[in-house]
């Protein structure tokens, strides 16, 4: 006996090879009961789809760019912070025994040329003071905490206040107040 294979059933197969639009399906514009074939593709599980993997490297991308933006604004804060204070201060009066004297008064009274300078550019700072008789040079390190200012060389250690409304820094050394005022 011989098999023979159901011609018939293949002819409806490749005669419903179209599937109904979505618009017919929902709005009634095709009779539901007609058989269609629904043309299947293969699935793997494993993979992901391409638009899942393009969102989730659009939110990779934008959580590494936040990141990003967090540290870089950060070091771009501290370091305008540490430079905000850079500049020349010149000296511009005295105060002693609750005395004040400007550098013009100071140099009327003593009779010679004075002047006092802070240089600063980050942590490093250099004084310069040149009287008449006397001239010094020094390098020093700088340091800035909050409003307190402390200048430290090798050897001694100054401390003072900075005012951010006029740009001031006052210095105390022997029961002296050294004010300097920023010039550029």
């Amino acid at each position: 006996m011989e098999l023979k294979k159901d011609e018939a059933q293949k002819n409806t197969e490749n005669t419903y090879n179209e599937r109904p639009s979505v618009n017919d399906a929902l709005f009634g514009n095709l009779d539901m009961d007609t058989p269609y074939q629904i043309q299947s593709t293969s699935y793997n599980s494993d993979e992901s789809s391409p638009k899942k993997n393009n969102s989730s490297d659009i939110v990779k991308y934008a959580i590494i760019a936040l990141i990003a933006i967090f540290f870089i604004g950060g070091f771009l804060n501290n370091w305008r912070k540490l430079n905000m204070h850079n500049g020349t201060y010149e000296l511009v009066s005295a105060s002693q025994g609750g005395l004040t004297y400007t550098v013009e008064e100071l140099e009327a009274v003593s009779g010679m040329d004075i002047f006092a300078s802070i240089k600063i550019k980050g942590s490093r700072c250099e004084v310069k003071i040149d009287y008449t008789y006397i001239k010094t040079d020094g390098v020093g390190q700088i340091k800035f905490d909050g409003n307190n200012v402390t200048i430290k060389d090798s050897s001694d250690t100054m401390k003072g206040h900075y005012n951010a409304g006029d740009k001031s820094i006052t210095l105390e050394s022997d029961g002296a107040e050294l004010k300097f005022i920023k010039v550029d």
